[in-house]
């Protein structure tokens, strides 16, 4: 009775124990050679591989996670970060193409507020085709966040 717990105890404990290599002389390292390393410590990579390629249909990726994105409610949350940029950007191109016509190196106040209105009315107009091309680039399978 004692020798059958005692051989249990052991196979459990190699199969688990030494998590690195122990011995004298192994093979390109696989485990294998003079010595001894646990199975599973030995085989954790091509388990991990497995159990992700198995895993990976029933995962969210990014693409969903990006589909799930309301383009309306982001385009309203930057609404005013990408004023504030369009307002800074007609600035910095009428001073420098269109110096003439600037009053105290700014633009009419009315004539700004159009530019600006009729530049956010195209950027909402474009956005969920722009958000689109954002997912497509970070989703890309050679070079995006969905590359495995």
């Amino acid at each position: 009775l004692f020798f059958t717990w005692f051989h249990i105890w052991l196979a459990i404990q190699m199969m688990f124990l030494p998590l690195k290599f122990l011995g004298i002389w192994q093979y390109k390292d696989t485990g294998m050679g003079v010595g001894w390393q646990g199975v599973v410590p030995r085989k954790c990579t091509k388990m991990a591989r497995t159990a992700f390629k198995c895993a990976r249909p029933y995962l969210l990726g990014p693409r969903d996670w990006f589909k799930r994105v309301d383009t309306s409610v982001l385009f309203s949350k930057m609404h005013p970060m990408l004023e504030r940029v369009v307002r800074a950007t007609i600035n910095s191109v009428s001073r420098r193409h269109f110096p003439s016509i600037l009053v105290n190196s700014r633009l009419p106040s009315n004539v700004e507020e159009e530019l600006v209105t009729l530049a956010m009315e195209q950027v909402e107009e474009t956005f969920p085709e722009m958000w689109q091309k954002i997912v497509d680039l970070l989703c890309d399978s050679e070079r995006g966040l969905d590359n495995d």
